[in-house]
């Protein structure tokens, strides 16, 4: 279901994303917690995306809890993070999880095709041009 949320925000059908995320978020909460965490950062950016910024950030803050416990995830996790900060504003903010995310990836020691190092990749790309744009 993640996984479908993460698709329905590629394709800005945000409404689909945020009913799909937030279900998987209430049945993981009980079985997964991380993969709950992990639907929540997804849903914090579909929030942002909509100008909710401070549900997103509530949502970030419940999130990051559950996923700090498996590396990987938590990486990508604070690649989210990253893009909630950037849209609510946030470029220091965003750097700052962008440098935690890179840290856990160089620990990882992660490929540059897994989804770790593109969320990475991504990010980087956007900072410069947010910074810039101020």
């Amino acid at each position: 279901m993640g996984n479908l949320g993460d698709a329905y925000i590629e394709l800005n059908r945000y409404d689909e994303a945020a009913a799909v995320l937030q279900e998987a978020a209430d049945l993981l909460t009980e079985i997964s917690p991380i993969f709950a965490g992990a639907a929540r950062g997804s849903l914090a950016m579909v929030l942002a995306r909509k100008g909710d910024f401070d549900a997103a950030l509530r949502l970030i803050a419940l999130g990051e809890g559950q996923v700090e416990i498996h590396p990987e995830e938590h990486g990508k996790f604070l690649c989210r993070k990253g893009h909630v900060h950037l849209m609510s504003g946030q470029p220091e903010a965003a750097w700052d999880v962008l440098t935690q995310a890179k840290t856990i990836g160089a620990e990882l020691a992660v490929g540059e095709h897994t989804t770790l190092a593109r969320a990475i990749a991504e990010l980087e790309v956007l900072l410069p041009v947010v910074t810039i744009s101020k």
